[in-house]
């Protein structure tokens, strides 16, 4: 009979841990990046537990199940219901994942010295969490550049220095190489002309009460239209740089973003702090009753499709929603959402068109810049990350395409600004391959918004401190 009951426990005490590592193997993917780390934790403690499956259970490591599953619940629950669909299907392109894993995957093939073993990264939701540590995207930066001639430059044209806060956005009027504005914290917008030599300062666009966040060119470069913390979208006239119309926010939130519709200049898209898209009749001047609430946080990005027809919006939790516009009833229908790293506010959306499909270019506040390819069903497939110094959340690093260079040939360009004060210029190949082609210094604060005109003669280039580098491309 003692023998009996010996195997009965020893029996009971097998199951008790086996309980164990199942509900350890269900957490695992919420706690470690590394697969090597997951199996060699599992299979460690397979170890232990049958070496204690040999003994019996006494009172207090029968507590141990119970509050085991009480302290993985509270800390690891919540990414586990967000990354369900990820973990269960494991695809690039499903719409409920999180891109976290492919791109901490990228990062690593960067530097050789990259260990993964020293990853900082926590999965919970959180708005202080980093992609990686300090040193490790130190590392990834400081990996060799390819230099291409394609990509140099031969010096500066001008550097314009009126601005005396941060520049937060830039941008060259349509099909005019030598046009430019920029918005600043300093409440004004300046439009400038770069050509003939020496470039001058046309107009300083004043008005708004509150730091500009971002502006938009007409089709036309008649007009331009730009949005402020102080909870306006203004009207401006580029030919003599006056305000034509003032409109206030319904919510009287400060609005971080707007933009024309690409095919209808009468139609214009606003993202605010509370997290609200809404669309605007320019010539009634009345909001559209169709407005869209991404959540709770703010929206800091806006872009639309080459075609008109979808909005690709960013907000502060890092989450890229997809919207399907129906010019009709000027109505957004969602179609699909993901989110890239959580917590990472989505600071710049931008795209370019190519043979086939259009890309998407995101910055994340999680030391990476993100490339996406939209597919046949609009839904968004991961191609690349590069990584850059950004994690701070109130720089609002932006990137563009090299148009030119990814229309005509087979590589993909990017350009992005940096928190290390420089400018990083990437080519993605069409064979996965990625690397650094060139990098600017010239700047001695973080490098916010980047563009090149649409000859790609020059490159613009903004930071925090209100200053404006204009660089000359070396043409060949």
């Amino acid at each position: 009979m003692t023998t009996i009951n010996r195997i009965n426990q020893i029996t009971d005490s097998t199951i008790f841990w086996q309980h164990i590592i199942a509900m350890d193997v269900y957490f695992q993917s919420a706690r470690f990046q590394c697969n090597h780390l997951k199996n060699l934790y599992i299979k460690r403690r397979n170890q232990l537990f049958r070496d204690l499956s040999k003994f019996d259970l006494n009172p207090i490591r029968r507590q141990y199940y119970r509050i085991r599953q009480m302290i993985l619940s509270e800390k690891f629950q919540q990414q586990k219901n967000l990354n369900k669909s990820f973990e269960s299907n494991h695809k690039r392109n499903n719409s409920d994942s999180s891109f976290q894993s492919f791109i901490y995957d990228d990062l690593a093939t960067y530097s050789n010295s990259f260990d993964p073993n020293l990853q900082t990264i926590d999965r919970r939701i959180t708005t202080k969490n980093l992609l990686t540590s300090n040193d490790q995207i130190a590392r990834c930066l400081s990996t060799s550049i390819t230099y291409n001639d394609s990509y140099s430059f031969s010096g500066v044209h001008h550097i314009f220095d009126q601005h005396k806060e941060a520049v937060n956005f830039i941008k060259f009027a349509n099909n005019n190489p030598f046009l430019i504005c920029f918005a600043s914290n300093d409440r004004t917008l300046s439009i400038c002309q770069l050509s003939p030599l020496p470039s001058t300062i046309l107009y300083v666009l004043r008005g708004h009460c509150g730091p500009v966040n971002a502006f938009e060119w007409s089709q036309s470069n008649d007009l331009i239209v730009s949005c402020s913390d102080d909870a306006t979208l203004k009207l401006w006239s580029t030919a003599n740089g006056n305000c034509l119309r003032t409109f206030k926010d319904p919510e009287k939130s400060s609005l971080l973003i707007c933009t024309f519709h690409p095919n209808n200049n009468n139609i214009i898209f606003t993202g605010n702090s509370n997290g609200i898209v809404k669309i605007l009749n320019l010539s009634t001047g009345i909001y559209s009753k169709n407005s869209i609430s991404i959540g709770d946080g703010p929206i800091h990005s806006l872009c639309f499709r080459s075609d008109g027809d979808s909005l690709w919006v960013g907000d502060h939790k890092g989450y890229i929603s997809t919207f399907h516009f129906e010019m009709e009833h000027c109505r957004l229908n969602l179609i699909n959402k993901v989110i890239i790293v959580p917590g990472c506010p989505i600071t710049s959306l931008t795209t370019t068109k190519q043979i086939d499909s259009d890309l998407l270019l995101a910055n994340c506040s999680c030391n990476a810049v993100v490339l996406f390819k939209s597919i046949s069903n609009k839904r968004l497939e991961f191609l690349k990350c590069f990584p850059i110094k950004h994690q701070n959340h109130l720089y609002q690093i932006k990137s563009s395409f090299c148009s030119n260079t990814t229309k005509n040939g087979e590589d993909i360009c990017i350009m992005t600004g940096s928190e290390d004060t420089c400018i990083y210029f990437y080519v993605f190949e069409t064979k996965n391959k990625c690397k650094c082609v060139n990098k600017l210094q010239g700047h001695s604060a973080p490098v916010l918004d980047v563009c090149f005109n649409f000859d790609e003669s020059l490159l613009a280039s903004a930071d925090a401190k209100g200053n404006i580098i204009i660089w000359k491309r070396e043409l060949r």
